[in-house]
């Protein structure tokens, strides 16, 4: 028995292509969750794999950013969690409402430009014994290759807050280059640097498509 399509073919294309969004949309709303718990996980794991990371967690090696940044015994352990977390929990991910015309889909913000997040927080300074608050994480994410301590450098030895070294009469203390960080390229934005095709594959086996 022959069928006859009494409407136009651009007519059925735009109700296919409503239809089409509406059940995208359903799909994205049941997955938005998972989705954001995977990328979180993953995220984490990027982060804590940086050298940096590894570097400050490294007590006792004078070469190490732990030393370098005067860190207490036990200090970095206790923090270097906290800071990866914050840096997770500042992930957002959304959906882009979907048109009828199939156009939309998800949005991933990976931490704050401004590290408002991290630079905000005093609990991550070293108070030295003069009493001195030392934001060392501004140092490392956004001060490059700059001089940051003028008029002395550091030795290492088996003294100071660290036990791998102290600050001693000298040219100035900078970031060692393999270490430092600008706003714009840092151990963050590293870490999430051309990640594009593992999240992607990451969202696609959660849509299950």
């Amino acid at each position: 028995m022959p069928i006859r399509l009494v409407e136009s073919d651009l007519r059925i294309e735009k109700k296919f292509k409503k239809a089409l969004s509406e059940e995208v949309k359903k799909l994205f709303n049941r997955s938005l969750n998972r989705i954001r718990n995977e990328i979180k996980r993953k995220s984490f794991e990027w982060v804590s794999v940086q050298p940096e990371i590894s570097s400050l967690l490294s007590e006792g090696d004078s070469s190490s950013l732990n030393a370098q940044f005067g860190l207490y015994p036990g200090q970095a352990s206790q923090i270097i969690p906290s800071i990866i977390n914050s840096i997770v929990d500042s992930i957002e991910v959304k959906i882009n409402p979907i048109s009828n015309t199939l156009k939309g889909g998800i949005i991933i913000n990976f931490q704050s430009t401004t590290f408002s997040n991290l630079l905000g927080d005093l609990s991550y300074d070293v108070i030295t014994e003069k009493g001195i608050s030392l934001n060392w994480l501004d140092w490392l994410l956004t001060r490059g290759d700059e001089v940051i301590v003028v008029g002395y450098s550091f030795v290492p030895s088996n003294l100071g807050r660290a036990g791998a070294g102290t600050m001693k009469l000298g040219s100035g203390f900078r970031v060692s280059p393999e270490f430092s960080g600008t706003i714009e390229d840092n151990f963050i934005t590293r870490a999430f640097s051309k990640k594009e095709q593992e999240i992607q594959k990451i969202i696609l086996r959660i849509l299950n498509v």
